[in-house]
This record gives structure tokens, sequence and C-alpha cells, in this order.
């Protein structure tokens, strides 16, 4: 409790904040626990999806809820999503007795996914845009594996003939040169600028 890397906390039936463990407390930028059991968790702590009261109404429905995504509102205002097991605790009368929560941090993983996503989205507006051509291969077989339609026409080719070898597209003047740029962005993973001719 005192030494794990998530957060763990209880919470009373009605979603009052009882303790949190020092993850916890440093995953929300609070100084002490004390601090932090002092905010309304439900209202100004829990920031979605829905409310407190739905996410633990289901835990008390199944029992616990496994990997649920949640918000957190710091106390510097910024967001914390976390992955989260709500586990509902129930007395010897049946009456639920509170509730147990783990909270892992995957903040980061979340807005790393989110840049991909919007990466991936710009890209293939440049690929559908057909502004520039854009082709797609393999280094390891030299190969042209699909291209947008810029990048076809200027090279006179048809989908339908595709995969075919660079080295079929390149000139011999300049094979030399394009097998040195292979070898650059296989050591680098990307390169500078070049210039180079294809055969139409």
């Amino acid at each position: 409790y005192e030494g794990i890397a998530a957060g763990v906390l209880t919470l009373s039936p009605e979603g009052r904040l009882r303790s949190a463990n020092p993850a916890l407390v440093r995953m929300l930028s609070h100084a002490t626990e004390d601090e932090l059991r002092s905010r309304d968790f439900a209202e100004e702590v829990y920031a979605g999806p829905g409310t407190l009261a739905a996410v633990l109404a289901r835990a008390r429905s199944h029992g616990e809820l496994a990997n649920v995504e949640i918000r957190l509102r710091r106390r510097d205002g910024l967001f914390v999503i976390g992955l989260a097991t709500v586990r509902a605790v129930w007395e010897e009368s049946g009456a639920t007795g509170g509730f147990e929560a783990t909270l892992v941090d995957v903040t980061d993983l979340k807005l790393a996914e989110s840049q991909r996503r919007s990466m991936e989205l710009r890209f293939r507006r440049l690929i559908d845009s057909n502004a520039v051509g854009v082709l797609f291969g393999s280094l390891q077989r030299r190969t042209l594996d699909d291209a947008n339609d810029c990048f076809l026409a200027l090279l006179g080719l048809r989908r339908s003939e595709l995969p075919v070898t660079l080295a079929a597209l390149t000139p011999d003047e300049h094979r030399a040169s394009a097998a040195a740029a292979a070898q650059r962005l296989f050591a680098h993973g990307r390169i500078e600028p070049f210039q180079t001719e294809y055969l139409h």
C-alpha cells in the first residue's frame, strides 16, 4: 500500500475518499493525504466519464469493475487518465461497506496514442490530397508496394503493376546513391532529402 507505484484508495459507500496511498497523493499533485481527503472526491476530483456515483453503482452491481478508464482532476487542474479496478466491499449484513480501487496512470500512453492518431490522420490527408507523390515499400526487398495516385502518375505506373522492384525504376547512374540512401535509412530511421531520378 505504501510502496506500490499504482494509486490505491478506499471510498465510503457514498463516494467520499477515506484513504489514499502515497502514489495516488503524488499522482494528484497533493502534498499530503489529508489535503487530498479535504476535497470533494466525487465533484472536485473525479472528472468522468459520467459520474462517480454511476461507476460505484456498476461496481456494486457487478462486485468488481476491471480496467475502467477514468479521469481525475489534479490539484493544479490538469487531468490524470487512469485504468482503474474498482471493487465493492460488503458488510456482514449484506450492505455495501465501501469501495476499494487501484489506479494505474496511463496519461502519457493516452497522449502518445492521441498524437499517433493525429499524425496518421495528417499523413492520410497528405496521401489523399495527391499534392505530392507518396510511396510505400520494403527496404529489405527493395520494392515499391503501394503509392498514391500522384506518384503512380509521375512514373506512368498502373496500380495493377505493383509491387515492382525499385531497381527496375532506377537508372543505372543513380543506383549507387539510392543504395547508399537505403543504408542510411536502415541505420538512422530517416534520411535527409536527396535528389534522384526514376524511369517512367
